[in-house]
């Protein structure tokens, strides 16, 4: 009598255990690159020169020396992907920047320039966290756009989550009182 957790595939059995134990395996293989290891080879990031002149930029424009360069090489790709003249486009913006240029000055250099859509998309893309619009839109950053950080001390990324996106990958809260319904007997 055949065994009917088993099923016969090829020259060997699958059974449930097999299945599980393979899932589980497939599941550790797809979160290791969320583990320690993967933050440090963030960190040894080297962005390309092109892409790093596009951080420079944005840093000037946003006024913040903090971005992240991944998400500046993902922005920066998207960009050019989407409007190729905006390779040259961001190459003059950079011959445009020296250094300690505010915001204003580097907008007003831009705009004189003929590059007000090229600065304004580079900050559209860094605060929404997307690039392009309608059906050519992409989603760069939700949880990292700029936008976000203005409140970030009082309020979570909207999202339909009570703590925000990827709450559970943080270290959870310690209680801070027993809940309501337990009595002493």
């Amino acid at each position: 009598m055949k065994d009917k957790h088993k099923t016969d595939v090829g020259q060997w059995m699958l059974t449930r255990r097999s299945a599980v134990t393979g899932l589980l395996g497939s599941m550790a293989l797809l979160t290791l690159p969320r583990m320690g290891w993967a933050k440090n080879l963030q960190s040894d990031y080297t962005l390309p020169s092109k892409a790093s002149r596009f951080l420079n930029v944005s840093a000037a424009l946003t006024e913040r020396s903090d971005l992240d360069p991944l998400i500046a090489n993902r922005t920066y790709k998207a960009i050019t992907e989407l409007d190729p003249s905006q390779t040259a486009a961001i190459e003059k913006l950079h011959a445009l920047l020296t250094d300690g240029m505010s915001a204003r000055e580097l907008f007003n250099a831009a705009t004189d320039a003929g590059l007000k859509d090229t600065v304004v998309n580079i900050q559209t893309a860094w605060y929404t966290g997307t690039v392009g619009s309608g059906e050519d839109s992409r989603l760069i950053a939700y949880k990292d756009a700029l936008m976000y950080r203005t409140v970030e001390d009082g309020l979570v990324v909207p999202t339909y989550c009570d703590f925000g996106p990827l709450w559970w990958s943080g270290t959870p809260v310690p209680p801070s009182r027993l809940p309501a319904n337990n009595s002493a007997s």
